[in-house]
């Protein structure tokens, strides 16, 4: 298998993009991104993290999430955090699925 690339600067389109695939790769609800689009910059921390709201974030352990992680049609340093209420979603996180129209 080829290794692909690890991305380190993403466009809002490539944001949306993973959370869709992660949309169908999980059930989630609602989908919210944190960092910047940089990922070199301090917010970042050097990797992105999307915020997935779902029913059962208890079935998501981390072997299930290296799963899902190796299905993205981007290779990216993402963390995957999965939440069972909005509320509980970091305040400066940005709303990427479903899309607004």
């Amino acid at each position: 298998m080829e290794k692909r690339p690890v991305l380190h600067e993403l466009t809002m389109d490539q944001i949306e993009d993973l959370a869709t695939q992660l949309s169908a790769l999980t059930d989630s609800t609602q989908i919210y991104y944190f960092g910047s689009r940089r990922w070199d910059t301090a917010i970042s921390f050097g990797m992105v993290e999307f915020i997935i709201v779902t029913p059962k974030p208890e079935a998501f352990s981390p072997d299930v999430q290296d799963e899902i992680i190796e299905k993205l049609t981007l290779t990216v340093d993402v963390l995957l955090t999965f939440v069972d209420n909005e509320s509980d979603v970091m305040s400066r996180a940005i709303l990427v699925w479903p899309l607004k129209s």
